[in-house]
């Protein structure tokens, strides 16, 4: 995640799917930014949806709000905003800036699991996603992602999680599938669950204790953000 990023389209699209899987009283959230310094990229500049009452608004009309007030009248994009103006009700943040060192990373994300123990679902939010073979634990680039142990001891810790995961340059079906197998390899053969938009997945991995409600939000988020999501389910 980078500040530049808040408020895009996509940055919608992310709390409207954490707001839908907290439900009402069910969960409370961890949110581990994975915090990376902004770059001189065009990355984040997609806000057009927020200019007129639109298709956006009628999905989630308080978060249509709230990243209207962020963008256009704060004019600061910042994570620290996001986690004042309440977003995200009943969640906890880590807004540590990650860095490429592996001793760094691992005091921050030891220190940060800490601060989010007890919360149900924990959120990963990495710039581009999971690890990939050419980005080494510690190399340069390597704060961009999430590495599969950090994903297997998060959930061993209790915690469900969902990871974002911007898609590359591969089909579709198979690179999920791919994702799927690797995660299931590090999470007891978990079930879970692929949220896909136009150019981002979100997996979510499911605790056996979560399920029954997350089922629930599921339905929900397939009835109000029917034309937003693609959701499938891969069980064992």
């Amino acid at each position: 995640m980078k500040n530049q990023y808040v408020g895009d389209i996509n940055d919608f699209r992310k709390y409207g799917l954490i707001r839908t899987l907290l439900g009402n009283d069910q969960f409370t959230a961890g949110v581990f930014w994975l915090l990376t310094p902004d770059d001189n990229h065009q990355d984040g500049l997609r806000l057009q949806y927020l200019k007129n009452k639109n298709h956006e608004e009628t999905l989630d009309s308080v978060l249509f709000s709230k990243l209207h007030d962020v963008v256009h009248t704060r004019r600061e994009r910042s994570v620290a905003l996001i986690e004042d103006v309440g977003i995200l009700p009943r969640t906890r943040f880590v807004s540590d800036l990650i860095p490429e060192s592996a001793a760094g990373r691992s005091n921050i994300f030891r220190a940060g699991m800490a601060k989010l123990e007890n919360c149900d679902l924990i959120f990963f939010d990495p710039d581009n996603g999971l690890e990939v073979k050419s980005k080494q634990l510690g190399s340069k680039g390597s704060n961009k992602y999430l590495y599969l142990n950090e994903v297997e001891s998060t959930f061993d810790r209790g915690h469900s999680l969902l990871i974002y995961q911007h898609f590359p340059r591969e089909k579709r079906p198979q690179y999920i599938a791919k994702r799927i197998l690797q995660l299931r390899q590090k999470t007891s053969n978990a079930v879970i669950f692929s949220i896909a938009t136009g150019h981002v997945c979100f997996f979510l991995v499911a605790q056996p204790r979560h399920l029954s409600d997350f089922v629930i939000q599921i339905q929900t988020l397939r009835s109000r953000w029917s034309s937003t999501f693609s959701v499938n389910v891969h069980y064992q």
